[in-house]
């Protein structure tokens, strides 16, 4: 089977069973970021919104708002763009002669809307959000996971593009961006780092501000303390206490007076540790190597049942290399987990990293 998209985010086991994998697979439990929007447009105020969007409204998550998909394309576009040109096709076909014609190059906030119909129709069809189109990649965004309004984020080729979303044969509008929007008031969210581990803050870029100072208590109505000052528009904190939860909140630094954001909240926790796998040169058996976590007291490793579909914890350690003397069958597909453990507050814990792996020939 052809591997035909690649999500970007929280994916569990449920993802090995309804999308291709590569030889080498390993995935995250929660709201992992692979792109930034510096990944999907050299402009710097379009890029601060995409990683404040992709904080606020995560992978896998609900989108709270309404209208479905057609609501939630156009929150996001409307988050990016200040003005845009819109343009209604009735007949043009979903190929890909036709979408390169009208989105290549379209700036990251593109709305597109597709149907199986050939006139418009705001009640049938799917819209999607077009963050990056060049002839190698398209990244975009989707709140149609699993036909269930959650929150996806993907990037591919046209192809991978295409035969998405094969089954809608038309265009029916593309509203592209005309001008980016510039904000007033700061508005900041948070995440998880899977990077360099604790909270990565992102937030909306000011017009005419050029310095951020960045606040955090560990009691919403309590005092605030100042642990940085950035040019940018986001920052990691990797410096909080393990497994609390921290609150945040963002001054944004401007001649005509300062202005403070919003308070978001997080609870910090280890990086994952990404692991690579492999197969020993001598016995053939899986073996998992990962660098060292920060602060990381112990990893746990798991490998599923096949027979029950259950993690069974197989290994505890605190070396950064693991081998399973289990895996000795050549035509065996095995999967597994691991996660960081921070011994004084389990809510430290990374997230789980899950992986799949087949001995004798590629996942896919």
């Amino acid at each position: 089977m052809k591997k035909r998209i690649l999500t970007l985010f929280l994916i569990c086991f449920t993802v090995f069973c309804t999308l291709p994998l590569s030889a080498e697979a390993a995935f995250a439990e929660e709201d992992m970021t692979y792109f930034t929007g510096r990944d999907c447009t050299s402009n710097k105020t379009a890029a601060a919104t995409i990683d404040f969007v992709m904080n606020k409204y995560k992978s896998m998550s609900k989108y709270p708002g309404s209208g479905q998909c057609w609501g939630y394309a156009e929150k996001i576009s409307s988050m990016l763009a200040a003005s845009r040109e819109t343009k209604y096709y009735t007949g043009l076909r979903l190929t890909e002669k036709n979408f390169k014609n009208k989105c290549l190059n379209a700036k990251a906030g593109t709305h597109i809307r597709l149907n199986r119909e050939k006139k418009f129709n705001a009640w049938k069809g799917h819209s999607v959000v077009l963050l990056k189109v060049t002839e190698e990649q398209v990244v975009w965004a989707d709140n149609n996971y699993a036909g269930e309004n959650t929150v996806a984020y993907y990037s591919g080729t046209i192809e991978d593009f295409l035969w998405n979303y094969g089954q809608y044969g038309y265009i029916n509008m593309v509203a592209k961006p005309i001008k980016y929007r510039t904000y007033s008031e700061p508005q900041v969210s948070s995440g998880a780092d899977e990077k360099k581990g604790g909270v990565r803050l992102t937030w909306l870029k000011l017009s005419g501000c050029s310095q951020y100072e960045v606040y955090r208590s560990y009691s919403k109505s309590g005092s605030y303390k100042r642990i940085a000052k950035v040019a940018d528009t986001n920052f990691t904190d990797n410096a909080g206490r393990l497994g609390e939860k921290a609150y945040y909140k963002v001054k944004a630094v401007k001649r005509s007076g300062s202005k403070y954001s919003n308070v978001t909240s997080r609870i910090s926790k280890l990086m994952i540790p990404w692991p690579e796998i492999s197969n020993d040169a001598v016995t053939g058996q899986v073996v998992l190597n990962w660098k060292p976590v920060p602060k990381a007291d112990r990893y746990i490793i798991y490998r599923m049942d096949l027979d029950t579909g259950e993690y069974k914890k197989i290994e505890t350690t605190t070396e950064c290399s693991f081998t399973d003397t289990d895996s000795n069958d050549q035509d065996a597909y095995y999967f597994y987990r691991m996660k960081a453990v921070c011994d004084t507050n389990s809510k430290g814990n990374s997230p789980y990293v899950y992986m799949g792996w087949c001995r004798n020939e590629p996942l896919y």
